[in-house]
């Protein structure tokens, strides 16, 4: 059996456009999660792009990111604490995530604060009190009245620990409020 007679050199394309495309889809999403800003990196080829040329390089910059990390942060050292935002409240990350993502986190951490602020308030039907006061009042160990109710973050069990998660809750109140002096 013999070939066709024509010989590739480089990257060929196997598959159509259309499937390339759902995949750079899923490659851009990776890659915006392993190398934020990567989209406005100038590219370091001064070649004119050919189909997806430019995915392929950030592509194999951020497989080696994610095969290397460990390794880097151990031999360089990396000071910052690392976060699983999959563990964070949907309240928290929906509102930060945007601006997390651009680097700009003490921004983030406001605009989390103000949900949770916000979404506490539309679930006591209180509106007319915010930040600290509201977190004091709702995570009161007092019992609920009329016009005051109460959230419990979990069952009084009588011990320490439910004492020191509700006082824990109307701490970060106080630490998040903008109008504190």
């Amino acid at each position: 059996m013999r070939g066709s007679g024509i010989a590739y050199f480089g990257t060929v394309q196997r598959g159509s456009q259309t499937d390339a495309a759902s995949l750079a889809h899923v490659v851009e999403q990776i890659i915006d999660r392993v190398l934020p800003g990567w989209r406005n990196e100038p590219r370091s080829s001064n070649k004119k792009d050919k189909g997806w040329e430019h995915l392929r390089e950030w592509a194999a910059r951020a497989k080696v990111t994610m095969q290397r990390d460990a390794e880097l942060r151990e031999r360089l050292g990396d000071g910052a604490p690392e976060m699983d935002t999959g563990k964070l409240h949907s309240w928290v990350w929906e509102s930060a995530a945007p601006l997390w993502r651009t680097k700009h986190f003490s921004q983030a951490v406001n605009q989390a604060a103000i949900r949770i602020n916000a979404e506490t308030q539309a679930k006591v039907g209180r509106r007319d009190i915010t930040e600290t006061d509201l977190f004091n009042q709702v995570f009161s160990l007092d019992e609920p009245k009329i016009g005051a109710p109460r959230l419990r973050l979990m069952a009084d069990d009588g011990s320490k620990t439910y004492r020191s998660v509700h006082r824990g809750a109307r701490s970060l109140a106080e630490g998040l409020d903008p109008n504190r002096s």
